[in-house]
């Protein structure tokens, strides 16, 4: 629907938050599935955060719902939307809460 390619920078939108991925089809997963790693970082990055705000699934969950018996946040699910990140957008404030 976006016109994406393999390694296309994207940005994923939650109700919650959003955080920059670059996109990689999948065949194996339905057309309105989001796959997407969780704590990532940028090692090459000067620390202590090494830039993990930018590009962390982690960011896309708010604290709302916890299963009240295990105290688990629904980590497995959520809602989204996939944004293409535009040439002349910066790495500044990609990833919010």
């Amino acid at each position: 629907r976006l016109g994406l390619v393999d390694g296309d920078p994207v940005r994923v939108v939650s109700p919650h938050g959003q955080a920059r991925f670059m996109a990689a089809a999948d065949d194996g997963l339905p057309p309105d599935v989001v796959q997407a790693d969780h704590g990532w970082w940028f090692p090459e990055r000067p620390g202590p955060d090494h830039g993990w705000r930018e590009s962390c699934a982690n960011l896309l969950y708010g604290h709302d719902h916890f299963d009240p018996d295990s105290g688990a946040e629904p980590l497995k699910c959520g809602l989204c939307r996939i944004e293409r990140v535009l040439a002349h957008e910066g790495d500044e404030g990609v990833a919010t809460r």
